[in-house]
């Protein structure tokens, strides 16, 4: 039997709510990054993603969403 993977909904529900709130008035970092931290997988792909190379800018790890957002840009996340 195929199992439907558990973050999938979830991730489809919070792109649902980052595409509103980019279509609000009120684009606010930490609405932003609150949306983003109610998903888990998200939030770890954007943490894994602003560890790379290109974003990274020091030796210190990106470890909080409102971090990784000013490093890879508001409208890029």
């Amino acid at each position: 039997a195929m199992q439907c993977h558990g973050g999938l909904p979830s991730i489809g529900h919070t792109l649902g709510r980052l595409t509103q709130l980019l279509e609000s008035d009120d684009d606010a970092l930490q609405v932003l990054a609150d949306v983003i931290l109610s998903d888990v997988a998200l939030t770890q792909r954007l943490l894994k993603i602003a560890n790379t190379i290109p974003y990274r800018s020091g030796p210190q790890a990106v470890t909080t969403v409102t971090r990784a957002i000013m490093l890879l840009g508001f409208d890029q996340v």
